[in-house]
């Protein structure tokens, strides 16, 4: 199997859409490694069905607000015989992560019934116990060791909220 036609230009890419720059950073060396094995790879994927607008919201910001409500996964990468990875990437990777990882995945499954999805979380550094409460849910925890770690993940562990 070929690997998705714009591989070339996504390891090029310096942020991804509605991704910052650290958990950018992280995806690129996912999709180095692994990028070759879909046949197409999203990001920013809407899943869900969003909130309901306002009351007398005008017809036409009530589209927009449900499509602004609706949940992202940081990226979906779709393989052949209906099979994705729903892929969460953080510099830091902490329990409340495992939560947003998971609920993806059922949104995904009532977006997409007729598809097989694989939970994946990626990081540079991972906070204790992920690993094995990631290990219940039929997820999987990959770690890279990026250059400049140490400096980088200060600078994201502080701006985390």
């Amino acid at each position: 199997m070929p690997p998705p036609a714009n591989l070339t230009e996504l390891l090029a890419t310096e942020i991804y859409p509605g991704i910052d720059p650290f958990e950018s950073k992280v995806i690129r060396e996912f999709l180095r490694l692994y990028g070759y094995q879909f046949d197409r790879i999203e990001f920013d994927v809407k899943l869900g069905e969003g909130q309901a607008p306002p009351a007398g919201t005008p017809d036409v910001y009530a589209k927009m607000w449900s499509s602004l409500t609706r949940k992202r996964a940081d990226v979906v990468c779709w393989a052949p015989g209906k099979r994705a990875v729903i892929v969460e990437a953080k510099w830091v990777f902490h329990l409340r992560d495992v939560g947003q990882l998971i609920g993806y995945g059922e949104l995904f499954k009532k977006q997409y019934p007729d598809w097989t999805a694989a939970l994946v979380a990626i990081c540079v550094v991972v906070d204790g116990d992920v690993q094995s409460v990631l290990g219940k849910y039929g997820a999987n925890l990959m770690r890279f060791d990026l250059p400049g770690d140490a400096v980088a993940a200060e600078t994201a562990a502080a701006n985390e909220p």
